[in-house]
C-alpha cells in the first residue's frame, strides 16, 4: 500500500518529524498513533496483513537525516505497531 502517502495526508507536524521532514519512520516513536490508523484503515477494507512504516529505516536511507544509528529503534517501534494493530 502507499504507506507514506496516508501517512502524509494526515499533516504530520516538523515537530512530529523531530524535524527531519520527511522521515516517515521517525513517526513510529513521536506520532504511533497516525501510523497505527493507516494500518487500521487497510485491515478496515479487508487486507490480510499490513506492511510496516520501515521503507527508510536503514543505515543508509538514515545518514541521510543524520541519525543512522537509530536504526534499530525505528525499526523496532514500526514492527511493534504493526503487530498490535
Amino acid at each position: 500500500g502507499a504507506m507514506g502517502t496516508m501517512l502524509q495526508a494526515q499533516d504530520p507536524t516538523m515537530e512530529d518529524f523531530q524535524q527531519l521532514e520527511g522521515c516517515n519512520e521517525v513517526l513510529n516513536v513521536t506520532r504511533p498513533d497516525i501510523v497505527r490508523s493507516v494500518h487500521e484503515a487497510y485491515y478496515a477494507v479487508g487486507v490480510d496483513c499490513v506492511e510496516t512504516n520501515t521503507f527508510g529505516a536503514n543505515f543508509a536511507a538514515l545518514a541521510e537525516y543524520d541519525i543512522p544509528e537509530r536504526n534499530f529503534e525505528l525499526s523496532q517501534a514500526g514492527a511493534r505497531i504493526a503487530r498490535e494493530v
